[in-house]
């Protein structure tokens, strides 16, 4: 199938584009969809329970993928095309305070996406390489995920515990106020407003709260105290 030929004039620069749409390129995308899904709704979502990110990361590998195709299709050169998503990328996150492992995340999707449609790589090939991607993450989320522990947000109070000096008093006070047993502990966004902190914790315990209603959770703990 081919598309309609068409010409782009700006300050006396032709750009001819003349894009084709083969049968690959709908079997590249089935492969990246499947495999980007797989990763982001499989793989981050059980561990992270964060619907805005994965959300965030199906649609920015998706577009990013038919992005890079279509630029291709232009004769545009991979530097600015990378160039491009980098600066969109600043924008979009610049403001937002991703954690490492999040932002890990981000590259494997902006990763796989470039690959999966600049690479002229045979089906069988592809799919090697998205297993790696895949595999290697899940390795890694084995290896560092300390004993099948798992992770929420937790919006937390007492900042004079967040210093290094008292990391042991603030490990705990979560346990005693949620009955975790705390693998470790991230510090996110201040708010002296509010004179609250937002903490990603890693955790491991069978009678817990779901994930989704710490914040409930620990309100109704300070009420009863």
């Amino acid at each position: 199938m081919r598309l309609s030929l068409s010409v782009w004039r700006l300050k006396g620069l032709s750009i001819v584009v003349d894009l084709q749409m083969p049968v690959q390129f709908f079997f590249r995308l089935a492969i990246h969809l499947a495999f980007l899904i797989g990763l982001v709704r499989f793989l981050y979502y059980p561990q992270n329970r964060n619907r805005d990110l994965t959300f965030s990361f199906l649609v920015f590998g998706l577009v990013i993928f038919l992005v890079m195709y279509f630029m291709i299709g232009l004769k545009v050169s991979v530097g600015f095309a990378l160039g491009a998503f980098a600066v969109f990328g600043i924008l979009r996150y610049r403001t937002e305070a991703m954690l490492t492992k999040d932002l890990t995340y981000l590259l494997v999707v902006v990763g796989m996406s470039v690959l999966n449609a600049i690479l002229m790589f045979q089906a069988v090939e592809l799919v090697v390489l998205n297993v790696l991607l895949v595999g290697f993450t899940f390795l890694g989320e084995r290896i560092t995920g300390l004993a099948g522990g798992r992770q929420a947000n937790v919006q937390f109070e007492k900042l004079e515990l967040i210093v290094p000096e008292r990391r042991s008093e603030l490990i705990a006070d979560l346990e005693q106020r949620t009955g975790w047993v705390i693998l470790g502990i991230e510090i996110g966004d201040l708010d002296f407003l509010r004179d609250t902190v937002q903490l990603r914790v890693n955790y491991q315990s069978s009678k817990i709260p779901a994930p989704g209603k710490v914040k409930t959770y620990l309100q109704n703990q300070n009420a009863s105290d």
